[in-house]
């Protein structure tokens, strides 16, 4: 979808992730292509660091009464 919104037109892909199964397409549809280059502003691409975790929340120590 980058490539093709980048470009204007739809542009197929010469190699395809595997980011998830069925979201990662050769060639975007047309009418999604139509949809998104109307009124998608910008894309952002997730990263595939594996070592980024989020990180907890402490706990609050509960105040003695």
């Amino acid at each position: 979808m980058t490539a093709s919104l980048k470009a204007g037109v739809r542009t197929p892909l010469e190699t395809v992730g595997t980011f998830a199964d069925g979201a990662a397409v050769r060639t975007i549809g047309a009418e999604t292509f139509r949809i998104c280059n109307e009124l998608v502003d910008e894309m952002v691409s997730p990263t595939r660091n594996p070592t980024r975790t989020r990180t907890p929340t402490p706990t609050p120590t509960p105040t003695p009464t």
